[in-house]
């Protein structure tokens, strides 16, 4: 269940960040968004990260334009949610070679 208080706070930082971030740089706004995030929640940071950095990131610098248009804008107003997963060879908890 959704605690009342921690999403009124999250909505009062989310208000205050966008009337601010509508005059910055891209880049600026971005970051000021992350650390209002943090103010109120870390975890809203990390999961903003993983959707706009990770997954949002890999469609705008790994698609082709095609994918960008079809996805990239449904992807920065959340209406595509998505999550990043990552594996390295010989790394984790199973790292030994079948033979």
């Amino acid at each position: 269940m959704q605690d009342p208080a921690r999403t009124l706070r999250v909505f009062l930082w989310a208000l205050v960040c966008v009337c601010v971030v509508v005059h910055m740089p891209r880049m600026q706004a971005y970051f000021y968004m992350a650390e209002c995030f943090a103010a109120v929640d870390l975890s809203l940071m990390v999961k903003s990260g993983v959707q706009y950095s990770l997954w949002g990131g890999s469609v705008l610098n790994l698609g082709t334009e095609q994918h960008r248009r079809k996805y990239f804008d449904d992807i920065a107003c959340f209406k595509l949610p998505g999550c990043f997963a990552m594996t390295e060879l010989k790394h984790g908890g199973y790292t030994h070679t079948h033979t």
